[in-house]
């Protein structure tokens, strides 16, 4: 429904900001708990090779019949050049492993 992040083309990111992120998604026929959201922070490794380098979760902020809004607010505590995506996952206490399916979308 809607992504409101930091805009790197106004200002990027330092060491002790703090990036504040919420994200809006529609769910409908699922409860709030189905589905799970979090921040992948990424870089480079010594050879030049992608890593992840932090993966924190967002928090479920506020939901309705259809929709729930998830928040996170993060102190960056790493010098050095990252990128950062989202990742929606589902989440249900029976799946005994997030991989059980291959739902997984990235914004």
């Amino acid at each position: 429904e809607s992504i409101k992040i930091p805009d790197p083309n106004v200002r990027s990111l330092t060491f002790g900001d703090v990036i504040i992120a919420e994200i809006t998604l529609k769910t409908p026929g699922m409860n709030k708990g189905d589905i799970g959201v979090e921040i992948v922070f990424g870089g480079k490794d010594k050879k030049g090779k992608d890593i992840v380098m932090q993966v924190e979760q967002l928090q479920i902020v506020d939901a309705g019949e259809g929709w729930a809004r998830y928040y996170i607010n993060l102190p960056l505590n790493k010098a050095g050049v990252f990128d950062y995506t989202f990742r929606i996952y589902p989440k249900h206490e029976l799946l005994p492993h997030r991989q059980d399916f291959a739902l997984v979308k990235w914004i």
